[in-house]
């Protein structure tokens, strides 16, 4: 585990308006150190309690439960959130001691640790930061419940369509998705593999195979080793439903 400088510079995201310049100095002032941590590393379990709050750098992660079976078979794993770089995770550990679901890295991670004693500090002093913390964490709250919403009234197909779609929209927002187009088709990074997509979407591997070989033979995506490539992105949003939950702006830095 590799700690970083933490007088690194902030990472702004491009279509963004940068944080105010009180609540940014803030934000930096409270990094303790950023480590690198492998693929599959946990990166915040249920026992971390009292500690401090994470922003995702760099790579993939995502948050998850624990599904215990009725019958007494061995207990599963559902993906509630998919975490990308600016995102913050650990929040309310620092703030009451309690973690709601535990992070997983998906792959390799760069993540920065930040000072719970600063956070508690900047929340007392300066309403504007408590402000952006909370619309942020709401925003990503309707996020993920537009999903789960529409992952309760579609079929395979139209659930991984919906999962593709909010991907692309989330890194188009933080310009690390260079090779979509205006019309939001074309590539984009997706590290995704079978075992993550299922448990994201709530089906078995195999059903994840055939939903994307659906997407695939409609013309309208396919997965390309590390990348998926949206072929139609008007039909692919009419398949599912899809309605973008627009990012707020001024709201999210990599500090």
């Amino acid at each position: 585990m590799a700690a970083l400088c933490a007088s690194c510079p902030v990472r702004r995201l491009p279509p963004f308006q940068p944080f105010d310049a009180v609540a940014l100095a803030l934000a930096q002032r409270s990094v303790l150190a950023r480590r690198r941590l492998a693929a599959e590393t946990d990166l915040l379990r249920t026992d971390d309690l009292g500690g401090g709050f994470y922003t995702l750098w760099a790579g993939w992660a995502y948050r998850y439960r624990e599904v215990a079976p009725q019958d007494g078979s061995p207990a599963s794993w559902r993906i509630v959130d998919i975490l990308l770089p600016g995102d913050m995770f650990g929040l309310e550990a620092a703030l009451t001691s309690r973690v709601g679901s535990p992070v997983r890295a998906l792959t390799q991670v760069t993540v920065c640790a930040h000072d719970p004693r600063v956070l508690a500090s900047a929340l007392r002093d300066h309403p504007d930061f408590a402000r952006a913390l909370v619309e942020t964490n709401l925003h990503d709250m309707e996020r993920a419940e537009a999903r789960l919403a529409a992952a309760n009234q579609v079929g395979g197909a139209q659930r991984t369509a919906h999962l593709v779609l909010e991907l692309r929209d989330r890194l188009a927002a933080r310009d690390m998705a260079p090779g979509l187009t205006e019309d939001g088709s074309g590539r984009m990074p997706f590290p995704l593999q079978r075992r993550h997509l299922a448990a994201a979407l709530g089906m078995s591997g195999t059903h994840v195979t055939r939903s994307f070989g659906e997407l695939d033979a409609a013309g309208l995506a396919r997965v390309d080793g590390q990348e998926l490539v949206i072929l139609d992105a008007e039909r692919l949003a009419a398949l599912c439903g899809y309605l973008p939950v627009s990012e707020p702006p001024g709201r999210r830095a990599i500090i």
